[in-house]
């Protein structure tokens, strides 16, 4: 595993308990920082996971054919948000980036956000957050 990819699992994976885990079968969980952390670290580290996150009734198989949802921020609006996070949270964005297990349940995620926050959060597919996960990744390896 290149240098690059190794510093990216050393900012993704917790050392303390997260809200956010990812399970493989016959091993501890692996504690990351949000959804999209989880995607990026099966990405770098491939392999057969479950995520599990307390508003999810169970831990969900996590691919990019998995019917979840993502809760997603673009890059433009980062700055922008206004919520508080909290001092574990590595980025303002990570609050921010869940699953869902329906497009329900971000609705009423989202509705309970500051106002002035809700129209920068996006819905997108298990395929997409995949796609936006490989992305950033590929542009870490190019600098």
């Amino acid at each position: 595993m290149d240098r690059e990819r190794n510093e990216i699992l050393q900012r993704i994976v917790s050392r303390e308990k997260t809200d956010v885990s990812l399970i493989k079968k016959g091993n501890d969980p692996i504690f990351v920082h949000c959804a999209m952390d989880a995607v990026m670290y099966k990405l770098i580290c491939p392999g057969e996971y479950k995520i599990k996150t307390s508003h999810l009734k169970v831990p969900i198989y996590l691919d990019a054919d998995s019917d979840i949802l993502f809760s997603y921020v673009g890059a433009d609006d980062i700055e922008k948000l206004t919520a508080q996070t909290s001092e574990s949270d590595p980025s303002p964005v990570c609050s921010y980036l869940r699953v869902f297990e329906g497009k329900e349940d971000f609705e009423d995620w989202k509705k309970n956000l500051p106002k002035t926050d809700r129209d920068k959060i996006q819905c997108i597919s298990s395929s997409e957050a995949f796609e936006y996960a490989k992305a950033f990744l590929d542009n870490i390896e190019t600098k």
